[in-house]
């Protein structure tokens, strides 16, 4: 992976259910990441009619947990020693019927 930023959002057509935003910001302030989220997650439920969507970070990525409630991502749990951060990761979702 570069070392640019992205966002995206990642899903399974087979399994509609699975829709994930991913992001990396480089650049830090002026809530870059929660406005890219927020407008991601626009088109997302807007244009492409998703009903939900995921974000994972961290636990330790407390920059990525503000973003995420700033756009309306509710935390809803943590995986402990989940993929390669023996810390976990925040589950954060987002309904589209979510305000």
């Amino acid at each position: 992976m570069t070392s640019q930023n992205f966002l995206a959002v990642e899903f399974e057509g087979h399994r509609p259910h699975l829709q994930a935003v991913a992001y990396r910001m480089l650049a830090r302030g002026r809530a870059i990441a929660a406005r890219s989220v927020d407008a991601l997650s626009a088109w997302a439920f807007g244009l492409i009619g998703f009903n939900r969507l995921n974000l994972h970070h961290s636990t330790a990525n407390t920059a990525s947990c503000r973003a995420a409630e700033r756009t309306g991502y509710r935390l809803e749990g943590t995986l402990r020693q989940a993929i390669k951060h023996a810390d976990g990761w925040h589950v954060h979702g987002r309904l589209r019927t979510d305000t």
